[in-house]
């Protein structure tokens, strides 16, 4: 299981998270990232970062703003699109598109990263993170994308 990402004022609680995580034995991977400029290309800079993000099998998504707001966020999609096991922080918003449970893992707080990386490591989640490459290839890509444009036309 990993994190990948930023921790910034706007997302500060990622902080408490990651210590909580480390204090609880979860066997969690660590890769932080910058907010600051990178001086590449953003088609290289997203490369790198994708590359990055889906290093591990089962990657973290933490979803609250300082506000207190849960949002969804681009990761959300990156981490399907790639084909790996989305584990994400609850956001209602995340049910309008995915299904809990059968497209990603949700997990409410730090406490539940242990288990949740041991059943990622028996294997016990690969159903979830099969289903959740489909759903984002069915009805999230580029040519699902496509097609629903074409309705349009």
């Amino acid at each position: 299981l990993g994190f990948c990402g930023t921790i910034e004022d706007y997302n500060v609680h990622r902080y408490f998270w990651m210590l909580a995580a480390l204090a609880g034995d979860a066997d969690l991977t660590i890769d932080l990232t910058s907010q600051q400029p990178d001086g590449l290309g953003v088609a290289e800079s997203l490369k790198i970062y994708l590359s990055r993000l889906l290093s591990t099998g089962a990657c973290l998504s933490l979803t609250m703003r300082s506000t207190g707001d849960l949002i969804l966020v681009g990761r959300t999609f990156d981490v399907l699109r790639g084909g790996r096991l989305l584990v994400q922080e609850y956001t209602p918003d995340a049910r309008y598109y995915l299904r809990p449970g059968e497209d990603f893992v949700e997990v409410r707080d730090a406490g539940e990263l242990p288990e949740v990386g041991e059943r990622v490591r028996s294997g016990a989640y690969e159903p979830i993170r099969a289903q959740g490459a489909a759903t984002f290839a069915r009805a999230y890509s580029d040519q699902a994308v496509v097609r629903h444009l074409a309705t349009w036309v």
